[in-house]
């Protein structure tokens, strides 16, 4: 039992150092990037342009893949609001006809034929005689 608390103790001061290694290492490179400050960015900037044309063609096959599916989801979601839109319409004028609505059809029907009834009118008035609203007296 001794020998594996020593065992342990050893693999434990071993992950300590390892850990204390790498918390080191990351003050370092802060520090190191504090003391180049621009020169370091401008490089990391140069490496970065170097490498984007190494991503660009995957990302931009894998941008058109998802283009090309978004597209087909918004066509097929489209056709399906249109479809919905006649169901929807076919209801409406079914219920309307059945309770003795007019179509908007029919009340432009309607409207024209009071335009041209207005005219009419207006042509005979003006040829009839006088019309009085009130009735003699006898």
């Amino acid at each position: 039992m001794a020998k594996r608390n020593k065992a342990r103790t050893k693999q434990e001061q071993g992950q300590a150092s390892l850990v204390s290694k790498i918390w080191l290492a990351g003050l370092g490179a802060l520090a190191e990037a504090e003391e180049r400050g621009d020169k370091f960015f401008k490089a990391l900037v140069k490496k970065g342009r170097a490498f984007e044309p190494t991503l660009k063609e995957p990302f931009e096959s894998v941008g058109d893949a998802f283009k090309s599916s978004v597209d087909a989801a918004s066509d097929k979601a489209s056709a399906g609001f249109k479809e919905l839109e006649g169901v929807i319409d076919r209801s409406i004028a079914s219920a309307m006809k059945k309770a003795g609505i007019a179509s908007r059809k029919e009340v432009e029907a309607l409207r024209k034929e009071v335009v041209k009834l207005r005219q009419q009118v207006k042509k005979g008035s003006k040829n009839a005689a006088p019309h009085r609203d009130t009735p003699k007296e006898s």
